[in-house]
Order: structure tokens, then sequence, then C-alpha cells
């Protein structure tokens, strides 16, 4: 969907004398650590094109269908990988005195870890630990493992919290462990760091998005992570949300889903986001005033057209 939104995008592009470049980049492993934007930003791709602003558009059905989200800010939050591995001693659970029980102290570090966070970071400012595995043992009723683990995501929206949740999270563990007669390794895999949205070129291209037409929804923020984050630490950048449904399909299915499946309608959607961020983009290179009476002259006073792949 993104992609055939880009194509489409490039297609109708190039029929013009464009004010400023518009360079198309297809990414790697947005979904894996190391991701793909980071090794873009690192091989120096951006000063190599001379990369002035990042625009990116994400499909999203928490907002209406056709609309498009920007607002400036925080958008996205950073996200780490935590595995908390706990070493004991086994034994035989009818003897559990001869023994230093793992699966008792990962237990107890799953349940205060949601403790941390609220010990730790403000109630006003979004962040959250959310454990995906917790595994021990192989399966015996009668047999105490020896060592239990946790693999956990956490998501904050400002560096200071970040740092100060990973040492808590450390303090927890390590002393949750010890205090059951355990020891815990903590093992952190940095991922994206929190994605702003820059704040002159989020109010451009609200503006451009009224001019052109295109219904604008509220800023669409959410704990969810995207490496375009990346981008955005390297250059002043804009990540839009746009609005999708899936046909026939009620409740609408959330983003990862089996049943996801937007309508085509939606590629011409985000074509029209990623048009409205570049119209931003070249607005504040060449200067906001003086060059927008040169951008509407090719403005239409209707909305525009639909974009598809095909166009």
């Amino acid at each position: 969907m993104h992609q055939a939104a880009l194509v489409a995008l490039v297609r109708a592009s190039a029929g013009f004398d464009l004010p400023v470049g518009l360079v198309p980049l297809l990414q790697p492993r947005e979904e894996t650590y190391p991701s793909g934007a980071l090794d873009i930003v690192g091989a120096g791709v951006l000063q190599d094109f001379e990369i002035a602003h990042m625009i990116a558009a994400h499909v999203h059905p928490a907002v209406r269908p056709g609309a498009i989200a920007i607002g400036s800010g925080f958008i996205n939050a950073a996200a780490d990988e935590i595995t908390i591995t706990v070493q004991g001693r086994g034994g035989h659970g009818a003897y559990p005195n001869e023994a230093t029980d793992a699966v008792a102290a990962i237990a107890h570090i799953a349940i205060g870890l949601p403790e941390v966070v609220r010990r730790t970071v403000p109630p006003l400012r979004p962040a959250i630990i959310s454990i995906g595995t917790m595994t021990a043992g192989e399966g015996a009723a009668n047999v105490l493992p020896g060592e239990a683990r946790i693999r956990a995501t956490m998501r904050t929206t400002t560096p200071a919290d970040r740092e100060a949740l990973l040492i808590a999270v450390e303090v927890l563990a390590t002393h949750q462990a010890a205090a059951y007669g355990t020891e815990a390794v903590v093992d952190i895999q940095h991922g994206e760091p929190v994605l702003l949205n820059d704040a002159i070129l989020a109010d451009y291209a609200d503006d451009w998005l009224a001019r052109l037409g295109i219904d604008g929804a509220e800023p669409m923020r959410s704990l969810g992570a995207d490496d375009f984050s990346y981008y955005c630490d390297a250059v002043p950048s804009v990540m839009c949300f746009v609005g999708v449904e899936t046909a026939g399909v009620d409740p609408q299915p959330p983003l990862h889903h089996p049943q996801f499946l937007p309508t085509e309608a939606a590629v011409g959607a985000v074509a029209q986001a990623l048009l409205a961020g570049y119209l931003a983009g070249a607005e504040r290179i060449l200067g906001h005033e003086h060059h927008r009476s040169q951008f509407l002259e090719g403005v239409p006073s209707s909305p525009v057209p639909s974009l598809s792949a095909n166009d």
C-alpha cells in the first residue's frame, strides 16, 4: 500500500518541473532490529542526496477513512526490547527448600514491571512495559526449573523517561531475583527513538491539506514505534497517518491483523499525504511567503483527484 502510493506520486511528478528535488526512498527491515532507516542514515544517504526534509505516510484504521492526520511534536514512542533472564538452582517440586526457584522470581518480576513504570514516569507522560514472552521449564509438573526468562517491549515518549525506566527495570530485576536466592541478567536491545514531527513542516503540511481540499484529522499519537524516527533525528521531518478501512469487516481490524486489507482508495489517499508533505518541505526550503503564490498557481480550486498506482 505504502510503496504503491509512492510509485503513484513519483509517476505523477515526473511530468512537472519540480521546485525542489523529490527523492523516493524505499527502506528495508522496518520491523526488525537494527532497522533499515538506521542503516540509511548511517550510510550517509541523506547527505549524498542533500536531503533537507523527509516525509512519510502510514495507513491507520484509527483515523477516519480518507482523512490525513499530521500534527507536530510527539507522534510515536521510543521502543526498546528487554530480556530478563533469571538463573536459579533447579530441583524437585516436592523439595523446594533444596532449590532456588527461578519461576517464583520471574513471576514477581513480571508483576512488578507495571509498578516500576508507575513509580518512575510521571502519569501525564505516556510510557508502558508489556511482556510478550515468559518461559520457564520443559513441561514437567514436578520439576523446578533452574532458568526462566521474560521478553518485553518498553515504550517511552521522552529521552529522560527512557533512561530512567531502563535503570529502574534493572534495579527491580536484580533485587527481586536476589530476594529469591537467584540472579537476574537484564539485556537491553535499543530500538527506535521517539518520533517527533517538526512543528513548522507539520503546520505547512496541514495548511496544504486544506488548500488541496483534503480532509485533515486530529494528530494521531500512539505508543507505536516506527524507524522513521531516525530520519526525524537527522533532518526536520513529518510522519502522516492516513485513515483507511477494510471493506466488509466489522469491527474494523487493527494494524498487523490478518484481516487488515485497506481498499484501493487508500493508495490515492497516501499519495496525497506525501504530496502535501512534499509541498510543505519545498515551501520551507524556498521560503514561506515569497514562494507561496508560485505554488498556488498550479493548485486546483477543487479537491485534487484521486491518485492510484496506475495514474
